[in-house]
């Protein structure tokens, strides 16, 4: 009965071709998706989707954030 309801219908979702790999993959729920981040680009921020967690981590290591400084004075010992 249910596949009879679904026959014709467009799935909800979109396509997206992962960064890393190339590999392209649907989405059902682009809201919902984990493997995701946002990207700054030169005229403002997007969404990246990832096919996998590995993908997602060789990312990750690749953009790690850089370390921030700490410009608090600190006391001098006697």
């Amino acid at each position: 009965m249910s596949e009879r309801m679904n026959e014709g219908k467009i799935p909800l979702g979109s396509y997206h071709k992962c960064p890393i790999c190339g590999k392209r993959f649907f989405t059902s729920s682009p809201g919902e998706y984990v493997f995701k981040r946002n990207v700054k680009t030169d005229c403002g921020s997007t969404i990246w989707f990832y096919c996998s967690w590995t993908c997602l981590r060789k990312w990750d290591k690749d953009h790690a954030p850089k370390p921030k400084r700490n410009y608090a004075r600190t006391e001098e010992k006697q």
